[in-house]
C-alpha cells in the first residue's frame, strides 16, 4: 500500500519559518518626498536611482567646474536611497502578508516591485521563489533562489528552499546537496535534516533518513512531524512496531494529525491487528473526509481489514472510494475483487481483476 507523500509535512514548518524571517527581516517605510517619487518613476533599480538623484543634485553646469563632494550633497542622495531601500522592504512586507493568506500571485507582484527598487535584495528573491514554489513552478522558484543565493552566498534559507524545489522536481541528489549546505550553515536547525530526510525518503534510502528525521526530533522533540517522518520509513523497511510507537507520539504532540491516524493504520494492518487498524482508519477519515492527505490510503486499509474480519460487503464499500479518491492503484482493484469474489459476484470480481493487471502487470 501507499504511504504518504512527505513533502507537505515539512511545508507547514517551513513556511513558517518563511514567513516569520522575512517579517523581521523588513521595516515599515518612511514617506518618500517628491524627488524620490519622480526617482523611481524614472528607473528601475536602486543604483539607477543613485545615479539620477546624484546627478540632479550635483551635476556640473558647461560653464563650471565638477564641484566636490560635500556632506551637504552627499546627506540627500543618502537620505533618499534609504528612503528608496525602506519603500523596497514594504514591498516585501506586504508580498509576504499576501503569502500568509495564499494569494502568491499578489505577493509575486510586491516582491517584483522590491526588487525593482533594490536589485541585491536577497529576502526578496528567496521570498517571491518561494511564492513560486507554492504556484509549483519549482524551475522559476529556483532561479530565485539561485539568486539569492548569489547575493548572499550564505543564506541558508535559500539553500533549505532550493532543496525542497528539486525535490519537487524528482533531483533528490541535488536537493540532498542544498539540505547539507543548509545543514552546514545552521547546524542547529532541525529543518536542514528533515527535509534532508524526506529527500532520502524518497530515493529509497530509509536508514538515512532515520537517522536524519533522528536528528531533527533531537533538535525540536516536541514537533510531531518529525516522529511521523520517522514512522514512515521505519514502516518501509517493515519495523512496524518502530513506526507505531512514533506514530503514537506524534499523534499525541497532535491529536488531529489525520496522516499520523493512517499511517498507524496501516502499520497495524500489516502486524494483523485488524480492529486497531479499523480504528485509527475510522479516525484518519473524520479528520480527513476526502483522504486526500493519504490518496486513499485510510480507506484500502480499512476495507483490507474489513476483508480479514470477513466482512466483505464493508471491504467493498471502502475499496470504492479509495478506487475513487485513486483510480490508478492497481492493488485497490486485486482487493475489492477478492471481497466481491466471497459475496458470490464473479463477473465484477473478474472485472477488477482485469482491471488490476492492467494496471499492474505483477498482479496478472
Amino acid at each position: 500500500m501507499k504511504q504518504a507523500e512527505l513533502l507537505a509535512v515539512f511545508m507547514g514548518i517551513i513556511l513558517m519559518a518563511c514567513s516569520n524571517g522575512a517579517s523581521t527581516a523588513v521595516e515599515q517605510a518612511v514617506n518618500i518626498d517628491a524627488t524620490v517619487s519622480a526617482a523611481v518613476a524614472a528607473t528601475r533599480t536602486a543604483s539607477d536611482v543613485q545615479g539620477k538623484i546624484a546627478a540632479t543634485l550635483s551635476a556640473p553646469t558647461p560653464t563650471t567646474a565638477p564641484p566636490t563632494a560635500t556632506t551637504a550633497s552627499a546627506s540627500p542622495v543618502n537620505k533618499i536611497l534609504d528612503n528608496v531601500l525602506a519603500l523596497s522592504e514594504n514591498h516585501v512586507t506586504t508580498g509576504v502578508d499576501y503569502f500568509k493568506h495564499g494569494r502568491y500571485e499578489d505577493a509575486i507582484q510586491e516582491f517584483d516591485q522590491a526588487i525593482q527598487l533594490d536589485p541585491d535584495f536577497a529576502i526578496a528573491f528567496m521570498d517571491r521563489g518561494f511564492a513560486y514554489y507554492h504556484l509549483g513552478e519549482n524551475q522559476t522558484a529556483i532561479s530565485d533562489y539561485d539568486k539569492a543565493i548569489q547575493l548572499d552566498p550564505n543564506y541558508f534559507k535559500a539553500y533549505l528552499h532550493r532543496g525542497l524545489a528539486y525535490s519537487g522536481l524528482g533531483k533528490y541528489q541535488a536537493a540532498i546537496a542544498d539540505s547539507t549546505k543548509a545543514i552546514q550553515l545552521d547546524p542547529d536547525n532541525g529543518l536542514g535534516y528533515g527535509a534532508r530526510g524526506h529527500s532520502y525518503a524518497n530515493l529509497g534510502q530509509y536508514q538515512d533518513a532515520i537517522a536524519d528525521y533522528t536528528m531533527a526530533i533531537q533538535l525540536d522533540p516536541d514537533n510531531g512531524l518529525g516522529y511521523g517522518a520517522r514512522g514512515h520509513s521505519y514502516a518501509n523497511l517493515g519495523q512496524y512496531q518502530d513506526a507505531i510507537a512514533d506514530y503514537t507520539i506524534a499523534i499525541q504532540l497532535d491529536p488531529d494529525d489525520a496522516i499520523a491516524y493512517g499511517n498507524r493504520g496501516h502499520s497495524y494492518v500489516n502486524l494483523g491487528q485488524y480492529q486497531a487498524a479499523i480504528s485509527d482508519s475510522t479516525k484518519a477519515i473524520q479528520l480527513d473526509p476526502d483522504d486526500g492527505l493519504l490518496d486513499g490510503q485510510s480507506y484500502r486499509t480499512r476495507g483490507h481489514a474489513y476483508y480479514e474480519q470477513g466482512e466483505y460487503q464493508s471491504a467493498v464499500e471502502d475499496l470504492d472510494q479509495a478506487i475513487q479518491i485513486d483510480p490508478n492503484y492497481a492493488w485497490t482493484y486485486a482487493a475489492r475483487a477478492a471481497a466481491l469474489w466471497e459475496l458470490g459476484q464473479s463477473p465484477l470480481s473478474d472485472k477488477d481483476s482485469e482491471k488490476a493487471c492492467e494496471l499492474d502487470k505483477s498482479l496478472c
